[in-house]
């Protein structure tokens, strides 16, 4: 059909930031905005080969972001270090940073989520967990609730107060026993495969 067919990465906030089009795993750097691989626990830039998380600065009079931590985890692919123009340079994605976890290009954290929850105070814990049947993002959430309490009554507000607060809409809700969601159960589980 003449089409090519190539793979980007991309941010809510920022817009496309990397992209290739030969089938590779590194995604070439667009010119702008100022992209940086740096350690996440000091800020300092990571050389080349290294993993560092990407730092995004822009220079948006209307919306702009300095320093924006993105909490992706990037190998940093430079040709010639400390020469080489942005656009010369490359990133592969390899991972997360964090207990966000990216949904539909919005990260879900998930004191958002317990805070989705305070309007119910029959609901005693949540978690969040991100599937990708038929390569789209599932979000389900796992509630634990009171005995007695009415569980079909809490589905539709819950799932609304999850898409006001995090702004991304849950597709499911599933009730669980306390025994199910302890604690120490981590906020969100993302149990996506990419092959």
């Amino acid at each position: 059909f003449g089409l090519a067919v190539g793979n980007c990465y991309a941010t809510a906030e920022l817009g496309l930031l990397a992209l290739d089009t030969a089938g590779q795993m590194a995604m070439n750097l667009l010119p702008q905005p100022v992209i940086q691989l740096v350690d996440p626990d000091t800020g300092q830039d990571v050389g080349p080969g290294e993993v560092g998380e990407v730092v995004v600065t822009n220079f948006s009079r209307a919306y702009p972001l300095i320093r924006f931590g993105t909490g992706d985890m990037a190998v940093n692919v430079d040709p010639n270090p400390g020469q080489s123009k942005q656009e010369d340079r490359a990133i592969i994605l390899v991972g997360r940073r964090g207990e966000a976890v990216k949904v539909r290009g919005m990260f879900v954290h998930p004191n958002q989520l317990r805070f989705a929850i305070r309007p119910f105070p029959v609901v005693n814990a949540i978690q969040g967990l991100v599937s990708r049947p038929e390569d789209r993002d599932f979000l389900t959430i796992r509630i634990a609730v009171d005995q007695g309490a009415d569980h079909q009554a809490l589905v539709e507000p819950l799932k609304e107060s999850v898409r006001a607060v995090c702004r991304v809409r849950a597709d499911e809700i599933i009730i669980v026993t306390a025994d199910e969601l302890p604690a120490d159960a981590p906020g969100m589980l993302d149990e996506r495969e990419w092959n």
